[in-house]
């Protein structure tokens, strides 16, 4: 894998771990305003917060993941891992296909001629 490919991957996974850190500090603050909303008036105002925070949440998770169908990750990241495997298949590297299995390159094993019959076909039942 180039130093690029690492790169890229790393900053993928830095802004999914940005986005569950953003995550978890909302749900616990949501909490929060809930507890300290029922605990100190009658008016309920908790909600806004929380629905404009969540908004903000929502977005960054479009930005992190893409849009549901449509997103990076759907599209364009598969294709571009589709396009390294098909490299590296290439480069007689052994690559893990889509189906969890490790893809066996056996070039030992290739088909070879077969050795003269020592047999009549007459003779097989």
């Amino acid at each position: 894998m180039s130093h690029q490919d690492y790169e890229k991957a790393r900053k993928i996974v830095k802004k999914k771990k940005e986005f569950y850190s953003h995550l978890t500090i909302y749900l616990i603050m949501s909490v929060f305003f809930f507890l300290l909303n029922v605990f100190s008036t009658d008016i309920l105002w908790f909600q806004w917060p929380v629905i404009g925070w969540g908004i903000g949440v929502l977005f960054q998770y479009f930005d992190t993941f893409g849009y549901p169908g449509m997103g990076r990750y759907n599209s364009e990241e598969a294709a571009i891992e589709a396009e390294l495997r098909r490299m590296r298949r290439e480069e007689g590297a052994m690559l893990p296909e889509d189906d969890g299995y490790e893809a066996l390159e056996l070039p030992e094993l290739q088909r070879q001629e077969r050795p003269a019959k020592k047999w009549d076909d007459s003779e097989l039942v």
